[in-house]
């Protein structure tokens, strides 16, 4: 019965890697929001050639993660 107890401590700390506390959430949408706040305040031109940029990079990203990846990363990047 102790093997069972360890493979269901390692099953429930596998589940827990994106579950985050509330600080780290608030730095992240705090960050998120000042790079909107730049991007949007940018001229036409330089917020174009990052928009191409950010659209030609995240496809690789999630291929990347989705290909070499394993466990809930991998399914993340197959929904996104």
């Amino acid at each position: 019965m102790p093997a069972d107890a360890s493979q269901t401590r390692s099953t429930e700390t596998e589940a827990f890697c994106f579950q985050f506390t509330l600080s780290t959430m608030l730095i992240v949408t705090t960050l998120v929001a000042v790079a909107c706040s730049l991007f949007f305040r940018m001229p036409i031109v330089p917020a174009t050639f990052a928009l191409l940029f950010v659209s030609l990079a995240l496809p690789a990203v999630l291929t990347t993660v989705l290909i070499y990846g394993h466990g809930y990363g991998r399914t993340f990047c197959l929904g996104a």
